[in-house]
């Protein structure tokens, strides 16, 4: 592999610390968002109280966040306000094991 071309890819990325208390689900919702919109939408996660961690990557989605809730109440709601941001075209939510 020495001397072979390879290409290296930096994505911002941003992480906020929350405190641990207690047991918490953790999810991570993946986004589809409006071309030009990533870190405007990224802002508005980071925002929000249960958003641990939010990325911008690149490849079929365009921002993935990590979420720690208390139970899947708060899931859903956070969730549909994530959906509700401005310039989101699609997400896919996903609890970790």
């Amino acid at each position: 592999m020495l001397g072979e071309p390879f290409i290296k890819i930096a994505a911002a990325s941003f992480i906020v610390s929350t405190p641990s208390g207690g047991d918490k689900i953790v999810a991570y919702v993946i986004l589809v968002v409006e071309v030009g919109r990533e870190y405007e939408v990224l802002r508005k996660l980071l925002e929000m109280d249960v958003v641990s961690e939010a990325h911008v990557v690149y490849g079929e989605f365009d921002v993935i966040t990590k979420l720690e809730v208390r139970n899947l109440e708060e899931l859903e709601e956070a969730v549909m306000n994530i959906r509700r941001i401005p310039g989101v075209i699609r997400s896919s939510t996903l609890i970790s094991a």
